[in-house]
């Protein structure tokens, strides 16, 4: 288990890594995730000096991930497979896919939510950003243009905030009923003087979907990016310790045990099975179908087969249309490339967060 001076030491890394940009700071992340992966190897190898009763046992924890109408769910499915292997834990998904039970030692469990809720927020506050009394008017600005928003929508969004807060004589600097480009150089020399300030490259947009959609992929590709590296380092710490292999695998199985026990249907085995039962069902089913248009008449036959062929040209013009009008969201966007990256090299992937991050759990899930 973990102690009070690893931790100790750990939130002091992390405390120089976050006060740091660049190689630096990825320097101090690297230290504490070498005393964070050499923690689990202790942990490992004293389990393996324990008698049956004293080892550790496994947890599991239900966690709620979104809500089911979360429209980026697809983008994180393997995110979050990918945070569970970094941690040593295994994952079954429920609830139509937004909620997980996830399987493991109490410490890495814990562990991966606090990571999940830290990725997301930072997610969700990167791409559905809110208008914030406590920032400036450069910095809200700033905040929806890199979210994809166009100069109009940021216009209305502030406009209509200040009214709320202010009242009717309040609104955006220029005074307007509407929104007037003309009127609105103000926003552009505020967003490229936070992108001075932030260090970061002014974007510009080809689509509002593409550019969030193009966001979403990059950010989510970055973060399991630098997971497998975190694998990786994990994997060297490992091989450098004698003996730690073996006890790593054997907390690993305790693990797998206790996962397949209370998920028997997720076994290698189990889906094989279903798997098998699935292909004779298909083939059963084609063969009663084969036998159907056998009894038919020539004629009947030949109505049939001409109304299940109308029927897949239907089908296939419904698709083509479908993927002609989200041609734009589909659309690949530089800009939006390199925010998601950027906002995906923020997250910091080796802290226990504080209380007050998983607090932001109601609110994120939205």
């Amino acid at each position: 288990m973990t102690d009070d001076r690893t931790l100790e030491k750990v939130r002091k890394l992390l405390a120089k890594a976050n006060a740091l940009d660049g190689p630096e700071r990825e320097t101090f992340l690297d230290a504490a995730n070498a005393i964070i992966a050499q923690n689990a190897i202790t942990a490992a190898m004293l389990d393996a000096t324990r008698t049956t009763g004293e080892k550790r046992k496994p947890a599991q924890k239900r966690i709620r991930l979104w809500d089911p109408e979360f429209e980026w769910s697809h983008h994180f499915y393997g995110l979050i497979e990918s945070l569970a292997e970094t941690n040593r834990c295994r994952v079954a998904w429920h609830s139509g896919l937004s909620e997980i039970t996830v399987v493991g030692m109490t410490e890495d469990v814990e562990w991966i939510e606090m990571l999940w809720m830290n990725t997301f927020f930072q997610f969700v506050s990167k791409i559905q950003p809110s208008w914030s009394a406590d920032k400036t008017l450069q910095e809200n600005i700033f905040s929806f243009k890199h979210a994809g928003y166009k100069w109009k929508d940021i216009w209305e969004i502030g406009d209509r905030f200040f009214k709320i807060q202010v009242g009717a004589d309040g609104g955006m600097p220029d005074g307007g009923y509407k929104f007037v480009p003309a009127k609105c150089g103000y926003m552009k020399s505020a967003y490229h003087r936070e992108c001075k300030k932030q260090g970061v490259e002014p974007v510009g947009t080809q689509t509002f979907e593409a550019y969030r959609l193009t966001f979403t992929s990059h950010f989510v590709w970055r973060v399991q990016e630098r997971l497998e590296a975190m694998r990786a380092a994990n994997k060297k710490a490992e091989d450098a310790v004698g003996g730690s292999a073996v006890a790593l695998y054997d907390a690993s199985k305790l693990v797998e045990d206790e996962f397949f026990l209370l998920f028997p249907s997720l076994h290698p085995e189990a889906r094989k099975a279903a798997a098998e039962l699935s292909r004779k069902r298909v083939a059963d089913a084609e063969a009663r179908d084969a036998e159907y248009l056998a009894s038919l008449s020539p004629e009947a036959r030949r109505i049939e087969l001409k109304r299940r062929a109308d029927e897949e040209r239907r089908q296939a013009k419904a698709s083509e249309r479908y993927y002609r009008e989200h041609a734009k969201k589909r659309t690949y966007d530089a800009a939006g490339a390199t925010a998601g990256k950027q906002a995906g090299e923020g997250v910091d992937l080796s802290a226990r967060k504080s209380a007050a991050t998983s607090g932001s759990r109601t609110e994120i899930a939205r």
